[in-house]
């Protein structure tokens, strides 16, 4: 893990920048393990895999109804460095 006294401040452009690469993230889970041999063939791991993507694509949804930092940091009661 990357000590959070080491990250940068939030800024708004944190929120495009999730928004972007979450879709990536989708393709990525998609193409290379929805679509990989073995884990195709087992119920269980696909099943596994649908629920990966389905997290993050909440995620994209949850983030993205945010317009500013403030905003996400408010509603989630953190400062802008916090982790958790």
């Amino acid at each position: 893990m990357t000590d959070p006294k080491a990250m940068p401040e939030l800024n708004d452009a944190h929120i495009i920048e999730a928004v972007d690469r979450l879709p990536v993230a989708c393709v990525y889970v998609d193409e290379f393990l929805g679509q990989h041999p073995l884990l195709n063939k087992v119920p269980e791991f696909t099943h596994e895999i649908d629920k990966v993507s389905d997290v993050l694509g909440a995620l994209y949804q949850k983030i993205g109804s945010f317009e500013t930092i403030n905003e996400l940091t408010i509603s989630y009661k953190m400062n802008g460095n916090d982790r958790n």
